[in-house]
């Protein structure tokens, strides 16, 4: 004390009163002799400075001192030699608790206005070493979401993206608000996925990023613009990866309820052709096919410049196609168009795009898939004939449209009791038979296959006695066993 007042002593006049308690009042806040030491001797030489009173500088410190982080380390010990605790635990307990009770009083109105009061200096460092540990991250976190408008909250969320945690904010969502935040997790995100094959152990790295990308609209649209860009300029030859990441993000805001259909016609390279793009997005914000639309469609891809296929190739449109030329009792179709529906498929899964049009120098194909694709939707909307027809199906099979459509087919057939009498176990064979063909000949479609396997185990079948009900079940665990196994 003798030093710090002989050096400040010395450094000038004594100032004002006002200076003189605000002095006070710092070195008289509860516990301040704990706090950072660069701080404590600083408001310490200032007061000598202010005051020059080194007996009235001692009282402060020492009449504010309340020891709690003591108190802690106590409790500490005695959970750990009393309450036969492991240091570890003890620790996460004391700290579960003062997290808690930070939760319970936290004011953000406060905590920024203290903040902006603060030296900005020892604020940052504050910040910087508080963001080290993991148990206050997540606070900060559980903060977050309920206070999304806390400036000291926003600015621990990108305080803790610069530091490299972007990797714990998947399940943030108050993070994606923040657009230099978003940008690095994403960018992150997709160096990733894109840096190697895609195998299961990414999906749910995936999944969590479509979740921050479906986070609003911005982050959505943000995403999707960022992929259609990389798509147009592939990097190691995965343009096709890209762009299957912007239908699983369009796929994914779907599952959500959002109407993305204005931003995914926009994004899809057909703005040149405004008669598709109208059509489209008419069913696509309807959820429905129109045979009128769908007319205007066929008539412009007979052209000799049609669209790009990739308008065809959108998510929505796909289901809303397969599920009206495989699925019995699904949308009525007029005969009269429906070459126009399996045209429209077959374009989209066989058709290829050379840069904004349309290749038409594979009709050869193009026609095989055609007349696979009217087939095989022939013998599934009727449900009729299905066995009898088996192998017609198989052969259609190798096609990966007809694939897609046909497990859809499969799904609502075992799982509406009009449309499959599982009783009969020649019946459910059949369908199985061609769930296994689907397995075995594409495996892009496995992901699908094994979600739909678990509902029709899981459903039950009222009209079937307990031992029927048992013998499907172990027919779809024998199918269960084999895609695993392939």
């Amino acid at each position: 004390s003798r030093d710090i007042s002989e050096a400040e002593g010395s450094a000038g006049p004594r100032r004002s009163s006002a200076s003189a308690t605000t002095a006070s009042a710092a070195l008289a806040q509860p516990d301040f002799i704990m706090e950072d030491s660069k701080l404590v001797l600083a408001e310490m030489a200032a007061f000598m400075l202010e005051v020059g009173d080194a007996e009235a500088l001692t009282e402060h410190l020492v009449g504010g001192y309340e020891g709690a982080a003591q108190h802690c380390n106590i409790l500490a010990n005695w959970l750990v030699n009393f309450a036969d605790e492991s240091a570890e635990d003890a620790k996460s307990s004391i700290e579960s608790s003062l997290a808690d009770r930070v939760t319970a009083a936290f004011d953000p109105v406060a905590v920024d206005e203290s903040i902006i009061a603060e030296d900005p200096v020892a604020f940052l460092n504050w910040l910087t070493e508080l963001v080290q540990f993991r148990q206050w991250r997540d606070l900060i976190y559980q903060l977050a979401q309920r206070h999304s408008t806390c400036a000291f909250l926003n600015w621990a969320i990108k305080e803790i993206s610069e530091r490299g945690f972007e990797e714990e904010m998947k399940h943030v969502p108050a993070a994606c608000a923040k657009l230099p935040v978003f940008c690095r997790y994403l960018s992150t995100s997709l160096s990733k996925l894109l840096a190697e094959e895609f195998d299961r152990s990414m999906e749910k790295d995936l999944e969590q990023l479509l979740d921050m990308a479906c986070y609003g609209e911005a982050t959505y649209l943000f995403s999707q613009v960022l992929l259609y860009n990389l798509a147009q300029t592939p990097v190691n030859g995965r343009g096709h990866t890209v762009r299957r990441l912007g239908q699983e993000l369009e796929k994914a805001a779907l599952a959500r309820g959002r109407d993305v259909s204005r931003y995914s016609v926009q994004l899809c390279g057909a703005h040149h052709y405004p008669r598709a793009t109208s059509a489209m997005q008419s069913m696509l914000a309807k959820r429905q096919l129109n045979p009128a639309d769908m007319l205007t469609l066929y008539q412009l891809y007979k052209q000799q410049d049609p669209p790009p296929a990739a308008l065809l190739r959108l998510p929505l449109f796909v289901q809303l196609l397969t599920d009206a030329l495989f699925l019995p009792e699904s949308q009525e179709i007029n005969a009269e168009y429906l070459h126009t529906y399996v045209y429209l498929l077959a374009v989209a899964a066989a058709a290829r795009d050379s840069s904004s049009s349309l290749d038409t120098g594979h009709s050869g194909e193009l026609s095989l898939t055609e007349a696979a694709i009217k087939r095989a939707s022939d013998i599934c909307r009727s449900n009729k004939h299905v066995m009898q027809s088996v192998r017609d199906l198989i052969k259609a099979l190798r096609y990966p449209v007809v694939a897609y459509g046909v497990l859809g087919f499969v799904e609502k057939a075992l799982s509406d009791e009009r449309g499959c009498d599982l009783s009969q176990v020649e019946q459910a064979s059949v369908y199985l038979i061609l769930v296994d063909e689907v397995a075995t000949n594409h495996p892009h479609l496995r992901p699908r296959i094994l979600p739909m396997l678990c509902r029709l185990f899981e459903q039950f079948h009222p009209s079937l006695d307990e031992l029927s009900q048992l013998e499907f079940k172990v027919r779809l665990v024998d199918r269960f066993v084999g895609i695993i196994n392939l």
